[in-house]
């Protein structure tokens, strides 16, 4: 689990220590094919890191059409804007087959970076990263 750990964007410079406090921090979860992480609109409550499985991210228009816009694989996390602010959910995100994740909640997240102060410089450097390449146009 920290292999997969290391390569988040949300906590890489972080120490082998530090990742090893993430993972008991964590909450690992188990989801099957179908269900929704979350749903556009909903409470951001915290990030899943995807441990197991495929999740597909989506919006849909006032008429229902959906609008897949990413498929992520083991590694890769969602909801990470959402330890920071209290918007709700821009999108949804529904699992294409049986997943496992790794899901820290807002409280513990920041609870975490508490105890490492350190560490905040960092994320705040690997979120500024995250919403340049998902957000900067190329």
């Amino acid at each position: 689990m920290l292999s997969i750990l290391q390569n988040v964007p949300l906590l890489q410079g972080f120490s082998e220590e530090q990742l090893e406090y993430m993972v008991q921090v964590g909450v690992k979860r188990s989801m099957p094919k179908g269900a929704f992480v979350f749903r556009e609109g909903d409470p951001a409550e915290g990030m899943y890191v995807l441990l197991e499985g495929q999740t597909r991210y989506f919006s849909s228009d006032n008429q229902g059409k959906e609008f897949v816009f990413l498929i992520a694989e083991p590694g890769d996390a969602m909801g990470e804007i959402s330890l920071l602010d209290d918007e709700p959910r821009g999108w949804s995100v529904q699992c294409e087959e049986n997943c496992t994740f790794l899901m820290f909640s807002k409280q513990e997240f920041r609870e975490a970076l508490n105890r490492e102060p350190q560490v905040k410089d960092v994320v705040i450097l690997n979120l500024a990263r995250v919403w340049c390449e998902r957000y900067r146009p190329r």
